[in-house]
């Protein structure tokens, strides 16, 4: 009866052995389930992140359309200026719920290769919306400052020939040379505006190629008030005799210079003539044979 006990007791241990092995064998296959599933359910919630970026990243660089000879509206300005706005703001809405997002998940995307693959990505998509959003920002400051620029440079045609009248007034009178340099000196600070103005026309275009094609009209009007600028610099006082001098020396220029260029013109079209008679003799002979010789 003892042997059979120790029997029986042995077999009740091996059972109970068993039987633990069998649920730590289970409990831990139910901890891979449960960490396979969050896993599947991180790698889920990073790819919406990647989603919503990637669009806002894609439509962050929106086509500019402008007329080449309309104003530009105003309207059309500011509308832009509450897109970008918006942009700013989901990609602010986006980085808030990924760093909480990221933060809670921290342990789960580090024990993961392939999380951390899909968060490498996701912070390439990130900063291309970020620098798709700054451009964005950018293309409407310059928006502003092209508008502001053109307006400028557009409004100063009758400012700048007021001052010349005024200034060629002032230079007919020797007392009144003061006056005259100090109106030059004004002009000096306007056109130091104007060549800002300029200046930052051309950095918008940099930016907003579809300005590409109001920059034609903005450089005449440049060089027509840089052309202006200087002849306001160079007046000074002249008695009237001089002046009728430098008059008539600049209308001689003028007409020597004509003169010339018409006698070249007249020589050009004289050999072209000749070198058009030359090569009808050279086709008649090629026409009538090589034996053909013209009788005088």
């Amino acid at each position: 009866m003892k042997h059979i006990g120790q029997k029986l007791r042995r077999y009740a241990l091996l059972l109970a052995l068993a039987l633990l092995a069998e649920g730590t064998i289970s409990a831990q296959d139910g901890a891979e389930l449960d960490s396979a599933a969050s896993a599947a359910m991180v790698q889920v919630r990073l790819r919406q992140f990647i989603d919503e970026l990637y669009v806002l990243a894609r439509t962050g660089g929106m086509h500019i359309t402008l007329s080449s000879h309309a104003p530009i509206s105003a309207s059309y300005i500011k509308d832009y200026h509450e897109k970008a706005l918006k942009a700013e703001r989901t990609l602010s809405s986006i980085q808030s719920r990924w760093t909480t997002y990221s933060m809670a998940q921290q342990y789960e995307i580090a024990a993961s290769d392939s999380l951390m693959n899909i968060v490498a990505d996701l912070d390439l998509v990130k900063q291309a919306a970020a620098d798709s959003v700054k451009a964005w920002r950018q293309a409407c400051q310059s928006l502003d400052n092209f508008r502001e620029a053109e307006l400028f440079l557009n409004n100063q045609d009758t400012v700048y020939k007021n001052l010349y009248k005024k200034a060629f007034r002032l230079s007919l009178v020797s007392k009144a040379a003061p006056l005259l340099e100090r109106m030059k000196a004004k002009e000096t600070l306007l056109f130091g505006k104007v060549q800002s103005s300029y200046d930052q026309a051309k950095a918008a275009v940099e930016t907003v190629p579809a300005l590409s094609g109001r920059m034609t009209a903005i450089d005449e009007q440049y060089i027509g008030l840089k052309a202006m600028s200087e002849k306001i610099q160079t007046l000074e006082y002249k008695p009237f005799l001089v002046r009728i001098k430098d008059y008539l020396l600049g209308f001689a220029a003028v007409a020597i210079i004509l003169l010339v260029l018409n006698l070249f013109i007249t020589k050009v079209r004289a050999l072209n003539k000749a070198r058009k008679s030359v090569q009808q003799y050279k086709n008649m002979l090629k026409n009538n044979g090589d034996n053909y010789y013209p009788t005088i």
